[in-house]
């Protein structure tokens, strides 16, 4: 009885997880963030599970637009850089715009908390989230045909 238990578990832990289980954290944040108009890079990604986690952050991923628009916005004023810092959750995000019509952020790092580079204040970036996935079904679409 033990012995079968064992090979159950065994099994379990080499076969893929399904459903919700399965599904790796950083994913569903890449996915919320999308449907609510972000561009999301891996570094994006792996910065601030480091530093949410170091500091004990909490968020609502579904909040994170709401919240983003928000946040006090930066420009930086050294030469050669056209990223701008949002202020959130105490945390300085990277983000520049992009996207296929430049309307949309792109969430590329996160700064150390007390870290700011020279920066200015600037009004929060007014962008589209509601058709942005269908925006780009779209446009993958539209460029397939033109292939065909």
């Amino acid at each position: 009885m033990f012995e079968l238990a064992l090979e159950d578990a065994g099994e379990a832990m080499s076969s893929p997880l399904r459903g919700q289980a399965g599904r790796f954290p950083a994913r569903r944040l890449q996915s919320r963030l999308r449907q609510q108009g972000f561009l999301v890079t891996r570094h994006f990604l792996d910065r601030f599970r480091e530093r949410a986690q170091a500091q004990g952050i909490g968020f609502d991923p579904g909040r994170f637009g709401k919240d983003f628009r928000a946040a006090a916005h930066f420009r930086q004023t050294r030469p050669g850089y056209n990223t701008r810092i949002a202020q959130l959750y105490g945390l300085p995000i990277v983000y520049r715009m992009g996207g296929p019509r430049g309307l949309h952020p792109v969430l590329v790092s996160l700064l150390p908390q007390d870290q700011m580079p020279p920066v200015v204040p600037i009004a929060p970036p007014v962008w589209r989230e509601a058709d942005f996935e269908r925006e780009l079904e779209a446009a993958a679409e539209q460029m397939a045909g033109q292939w065909r």
